[in-house]
């Protein structure tokens, strides 16, 4: 497995669902997307974005 260093900036409003941005102040813990209904916790839903970034620059 190759390690990828990924710009951790917005991978928690950034919709890894859909894409749309969703926008939120820090206290909030919830990623709750009101484009494409997907609730996540936020800090779960920024690991998953990051991976999915990570899995761009592999192929």
């Amino acid at each position: 497995m190759k390690t990828i260093a990924v710009n951790p900036r917005n991978t928690s409003q950034d919709c890894s669902n859909c894409g749309e941005k969703v926008p939120k102040e820090l206290n909030i813990r919830t990623h709750s997307c009101p484009h494409c209904g997907v609730v996540i916790d936020r800090d779960l839903f920024a690991q998953h974005d990051k991976r999915k970034c990570g899995d761009k620059y592999q192929k």
